[in-house]
């Protein structure tokens, strides 16, 4: 019974933005239960989550040791911005293509960071609405606050560091989930 756990970032330098979905993937609950435990274990004093944006490297250095431990897939998504596009086209386009990767690793449950109740629910009308592919099932997606959800903070840092490869071609931290990260781009793909 796979779960994936989502958050998002966009990042722009120069004549570059992107539009991040990163998701990282369980396949069970004992996974689960360690991966809260782990990320639990880097809250800074009075901080409500962990959170890339912001933080200094040797944080950074400290959140992907967590991460790198854990027994889990991740999988991240992106779009290229083009001028006056809305981050809202941007965000359906790479999460009906997020939903399809995840159904192809079997999930069947799927938590996103809320924003707020209209934009959650189109969210949700994705997961809905979209294709089932062959020998998969609709995933269930739910949203839950960011600073409720431990796991969400993996996702979190995994768009950080995507974003730092993609926009800054600095490797430095996603390199360090080569063996369980893969990363997709919508732009091979027909927009739904």
């Amino acid at each position: 019974m796979a779960t994936a756990f989502i958050d998002e970032s966009r990042k722009e330098f120069a004549s570059r933005s992107v539009y991040i979905l990163g998701a990282v993937v369980f396949a069970d609950d004992a996974t689960l239960a360690h991966g809260r435990e782990a990320m639990r274990s880097l809250l800074l004093p009075g901080e409500p989550k962990v959170h890339w944006y912001g933080a200094v490297d040797g944080y950074r250095n400290d959140i992907m040791s967590v991460v790198t431990g854990l027994d889990a897939m991740f999988v991240t998504v992106w779009h290229e911005i083009l001028g006056g596009e809305s981050d809202e086209r941007s965000r359906r386009l790479a999460l009906a293509l997020l939903a399809y990767e995840l159904q192809q690793l079997g999930v069947v449950t799927a938590v996103l960071e809320s924003r707020q109740p209209r934009l959650d629910q189109r969210d949700l009308d994705i997961f809905r609405s979209g294709p089932v592919s062959a020998g998969s099932t609709r995933i269930r997606a739910t949203h839950v606050r960011g600073r409720d959800e431990p796991l969400l903070w993996i996702s979190d840092a995994l768009c950080g560091a995507e974003g730092d490869r993609l926009v800054f071609n600095d490797r430095t931290y996603i390199s360090l989930l080569s063996d369980s990260h893969y990363t997709v781009s919508t732009r091979n793909v027909d927009a739904p």
